[in-house]
């Protein structure tokens, strides 16, 4: 039977809901988790983990004895990501020393001057390699298990993570901002292709389509490209999860909100599209990315990039290279445009892009599948010969993911040094022509300024701390 007078409703099923949902059951409080189908965040999102993000988790798990949590390399699978700037193709996601390597061969900029030397040297032996490997690891593993015992957004800083950072890949860091930053006319050289690269690896790491508006977002992004990739097995960590909730006191229920109330905008009652009818939550928390069908304004964000996914079925096996390979490609002057960058899984006989395309309420997959299908054939050409022959069915749909783009926030502190973003209000839009603002009532996504998975994350942590009353 449904305890319907509960401190928190939580709305949408993901590993992050079932997280921030448990602390607030530790703190003694009633919870209840709706999965209604209408929010969710996607699958890119939340879809990789990096050795950083890994790590806080684990001592999430180890400090808050969540079994799931300590337990989560079951869960994990390493996995590389080829990202392809024009024709350069760059394999990352194993160990730091060979995604190094491979950075500094792949981008012509990075190997010469001291970041070769430094790359030399770390490959001069085995021990060399090794002590790189290991110490990249640690960094990682340090800063984890800080950021979640002691640190908060909203005192993040450099002098924080460069504190724990070994002395090689500091440098190394420096090196590459340097290069980063350094100016050039030509749109095709070296300096521009490394450009790109960052663009299309924040779109991807950060989903920002953006340049980097701090110190922290491109250190960040640095520890990505070094970082091992893992992709998690959704489906049994959530199940997981659930468990370990339940087992808490945790309620949950696989329905719709039919209908909400709220009195001087706090949050009265939920009307259930199941037979338990009205629920009363004190606080209500969302959790995913676009969604048409909730009347709930997010923030003042307008612009913003979501995707087109295509689904292949093929007649036939692809080469069994390709069983599992994921690629995320933009050309050297594609950034900036309406077709940003697009990414593609592989599998046996199936193949599932996204185009990352600009949101456009109202639209269909009807107005643009057609030609944007015919694109990523030819796009696909090069890597598959001759693939619009094996396509057998074809599937095409809007999916919730949010890529932003532009400035939509005033930071807290300089633009330089900042690394917290503000909360974001809401407003329910539930009466025709009323905007009315929302109060005990919060939304983690991609909808409010962050950098990914590593910044909503944190949020959730703090969010016993700093949640809004």
């Amino acid at each position: 039977m449904l305890e319907k007078d509960v401190y928190l409703t939580t709305v949408g099923k993901s590993f992050l809901s079932f997280i921030f949902s448990l602390s607030f059951l530790d703190k003694g409080h009633k919870v209840l988790l709706l999965d209604d189908e209408r929010l969710s965040y996607g699958e890119l999102f939340t879809d990789t983990f990096w050795e950083l993000e890994k790590e806080l988790l684990k001592t999430w798990g180890k400090e808050r004895k969540i079994s799931s949590l300590e337990s989560l390399d079951d869960f994990l699978m390493k996995k590389h990501i080829v990202f392809v700037v024009g024709e350069r193709r760059i394999r990352l996601g194993d160990t730091p020393s060979r995604n190094l390597v491979e950075l500094s061969r792949k981008m012509p900029i990075l190997s010469k001057g001291r970041f070769k030397d430094i790359v030399q040297n770390i490959l001069s032996s085995e021990k060399n390699i090794k002590s790189f490997d290991d110490s990249f690891l640690s960094l990682c593993r340090r800063v984890g298990q800080n950021c979640f015992k002691y640190k908060t957004l909203q005192s993040l800083d450099m002098n924080f993570f460069l504190t724990h950072c070994p002395a090689n890949i500091k440098e190394l860091y420096h090196l590459f901002c340097k290069i980063l930053d350094s100016d050039t006319d030509n749109y095709l050289g070296p300096e521009w292709q490394l450009k790109t690269l960052a663009l299309l690896g924040r779109g991807f790491y950060q989903k920002k389509l953006t340049w980097f508006a701090n110190e922290f977002e491109r250190f960040h992004f640095f520890l990505c490209l070094l970082s091992p990739h893992y992709r998690p097995d959704q489906e049994g960590l959530i199940s997981s999860l659930k468990d370990c909730y339940q087992l808490k006191g945790g309620q949950f229920k696989k329905t719709s909100i039919k209908e909400w109330v709220f009195h001087t905008g706090t949050p009265w009652c939920l009307e259930l599209e199941s037979y338990e009818g009205l629920v009363h939550p004190e606080r209500i928390a969302f959790f995913g990315g676009i969604s048409n069908e909730i009347p709930l304004k997010i923030g003042k964000v307008e612009n913003f990039f979501s995707s087109l996914k295509i689904v292949w079925d093929l007649k036939e096996d692809l080469e069994e290279d390709f069983w599992g390979e994921r690629i995320v490609k933009t050309e050297l002057k594609r950034l900036g445009t309406q077709r940003p960058f697009w990414e593609a899984s592989f599998e046996k006989n199936k193949i599932v892009i996204n185009v990352i395309i600009p949101f456009e309420r109202g639209s269909k997959t009807s107005f643009i599948s057609e030609k944007i299908e015919r694109e990523m054939i030819k796009e696909l050409n090069p890597f598959c010969p001759f693939i619009e022959d094996k396509i057998d069915r074809r599937e095409f749909f809007f999916t919730p993911e949010v890529w932003l783009h532009g400035k939509n926030i005033k930071y807290y502190k300089k633009p330089a040094e900042m690394s917290f973003y503000p909360n974001v209000d809401l407003y329910d839009l539930s009466k025709i022509g009323k905007r009315n603002k929302l109060r005990k009532v919060d939304y983690f996504g991609p909808l409010k300024e962050g950098y990914g998975l590593f910044s909503s994350l944190m949020e959730i942590k703090d969010a016993n701390s700093f949640i809004r009353f």
